[in-house]
């Protein structure tokens, strides 16, 4: 059961997401054709870590599988989405892939219980990512300058 409490007009969401880079491209991701596009990832299950999260989502949504991963950013997002107000703890893992893939942007069906998710995965450069919408804008810049130093906090609003 994914840490996620959902009011009439509030929602909280525990996540974890990855970034993921390979011969100078990211790996971004589109989910049933939305207008923008998220890092690889999703949400943590009760019981379990964001480390474990990040690796279980990574491997339902895209079929990749990491080998090493470093805690870069926690990143506590409050904003409105269809008049609900959202509040978000994602942590942030800088993740390297066990094997080397094929950069190619690919379509990856999931399917859980009645329920069929798309995802849209698409491999860009650091300048073709300033001219995307990539969510959160916080996270999208620190990745053009590849700023992931040490451990960081940051509020998205």
């Amino acid at each position: 059961m994914d840490v996620r409490i959902k009011g009439e007009t509030k929602v909280f969401n525990y996540c974890a997401r990855a970034i993921i880079e390979q011969d100078g491209k990211i790996l971004i991701i589109r989910v049933n054709d939305a207008d923008y596009y998220h890092l690889p990832g999703g949400h943590v299950e009760i019981g379990e870590t964001s480390k474990n999260a990040l690796l279980r989502e990574l491997e339902e949504e895209t079929g990749l599988k990491v080998k090493d991963e470093k805690l870069v950013v926690i990143d506590e997002q409050f904003y409105t989405k269809k008049e609900i107000s959202n509040h978000s703890l994602i942590f942030y893992y800088v993740a390297k892939l066990k094997d080397t893939v094929k950069l190619e942007n690919t379509i990856h069906i999931e399917q859980h219980e009645s329920k069929t998710t798309k995802h849209e995965l698409s491999w860009v450069t650091r300048d073709e990512l300033k001219e995307i919408d990539l969510r959160p804008e916080l996270i999208k810049d620190m990745i053009i300058r590849n700023d992931f130093g040490a451990l960081r906090h940051i509020i998205s609003k």
